[in-house]
């Protein structure tokens, strides 16, 4: 179920550019605590690369919260690691 879930907030990214920021943070919040749990880090890395991607200039105003999800680094899979461009992407939200 929670697969599902991250496929369709991946998919459906760009429609929070049209929601309240708010909103934006907690989905981005709630995706990044799976990104240490092996069965879900990859799709989970996967919605948060297309959340960023979409909403890089809601999020950028933000980026002390970001801080977090740097935190669930130390746990992210070697799978998800071999994923570079995942994780890049994130970070590129910074710049």
């Amino acid at each position: 179920m929670k697969r599902s879930l991250y496929v369709f907030l991946g998919e459906y990214s760009t429609w929070f550019a049209t929601q309240d920021s708010v909103l934006l943070l907690q989905i981005v919040a709630y995706v990044s605590t799976t990104l240490g749990e092996p069965a879900l880090s990859l799709v989970a890395a996967t919605a948060l690369k297309q959340l960023c991607d979409a909403n890089r200039t809601q999020l950028a105003p933000h980026i002390a919260s970001f801080g977090d999800i740097l935190a669930f680094a130390g746990n992210i899979p070697v799978r998800v690691l071999h994923h570079p461009r995942i994780l890049t992407d994130n970070v590129m939200v910074v710049w």
